[in-house]
């Protein structure tokens, strides 16, 4: 990997084509060539790299050749829907910015809110409490954690680690890549009498499945405060089907509850079920309701309830 700080380029072509010429080097930035003739090397080199062109942006994996030209070669992520963008370059000229092992992160790759840091990525303008780290790391939702070559966080609260991985399920940690996930997703409750209550985020949402096939294992403690301490765990294992961002999740399937430990004479249970209600996970990113996990208590008695979720997903 090369140590490219503080480099980037005009480019002085237009369109989508995956070959683009460029010019000298954007105000306040190193042209490639001289900074390549230091390290005593030549082109071409392989690169990560970041255009901006007014309101458009592309992230992407490709080279710089031999005359000053950039080879579009894979695009990670886009304003267009993950493919090249139409570069149009008016009023201002498009810049190429090279992203992979930037010594001084906010000059290469500048992110927008303070509190927010980049390195060898971009936290998305008015991504508040954002981390990117990693050649490719794109973070588009608040509070999002980003970590690995190519990861991106598309849901709020998501934490996305290693390579290729995609953070898409609500203040859950992912990791794998696209179409094979690994998902863990916490929650609570508490209860204070026989009516079942659902299990609740930080943000007061259930489990927010992404279009997609899940395979959910559920674990569930509980600890009775009042009117005396006992304790109550159990898990149970469920299907859950979304076929759409619209569209409310389906449980396809679910195991009868297996209690692991309960302190004599407790009543408790544990279900799950679906809330159709829309919910937001995400800047102009909606889902069509989530899966709740629903815990019962017994009249007269107090349970605060922890609820772990891990997932198998594909999609």
């Amino acid at each position: 990997m090369l140590a490219l700080d503080q480099v980037a380029m005009i480019i002085d072509s237009t369109g989508t084509d995956e070959v683009q010429s460029m010019s000298g080097a954007a105000p306040g930035y190193r042209a490639v060539s001289p900074v390549i003739d230091t390290l005593g090397l030549s082109l071409p080199i392989g690169i990560s790299y970041r255009i901006k062109d007014g309101s458009a942006w592309e992230l992407g994996v490709g080279r710089i050749t031999s005359g000053g030209y950039l080879e579009r070669t894979t695009v990670t992520a886009s304003s267009a829907s993950g493919s090249r963008i139409n570069i149009a370059g008016d009023p201002d000229p498009a810049i190429m910015y090279i992203v992979a092992c930037a010594l001084s992160a906010p000059s290469v790759t500048p992110h927008i809110e303070s509190g927010s840091p980049a390195l060898g990525a971009e936290v998305r303008e008015g991504t508040k409490g954002g981390t990117a780290l990693g050649a490719g790391a794109l973070v588009y939702q608040e509070d999002g954690t980003a970590v690995g070559a190519i990861t991106n966080v598309l849901a709020i609260g998501a934490t996305a680690v290693g390579a290729r991985s995609q953070g898409r399920v609500m203040e859950s940690v992912c990791s794998g890549f696209p179409g094979s996930h690994g998902v863990q997703w916490a929650g609570a409750a508490t209860t204070t009498n026989e009516d079942p209550s659902p299990a609740r985020s930080a943000r007061g949402i259930g489990f927010a499945p992404p279009p997609g096939v899940m395979l959910l294992d559920i674990q569930v403690v509980a600890l009775r405060t009042s009117p005396t301490n006992a304790m109550y765990a159990a898990s149970m294992k469920a299907g859950v089907m979304r076929l759409t961002a619209g569209a409310a999740p389906v449980i396809v399937d679910a195991t009868t509850p297996e209690v692991i430990a309960a302190s004599a004479g407790v009543t408790c249970s544990i279900g799950i079920g679906v809330n159709s209600d829309p919910i937001e996970v995400g800047r102009d990113l909606g889902l069509g309701g989530v899966v709740d996990v629903l815990v019962t208590g017994a009249a007269g008695e107090t349970w605060q309830w922890a609820v772990v979720i891990r997932s198998a997903m594909h999609g």
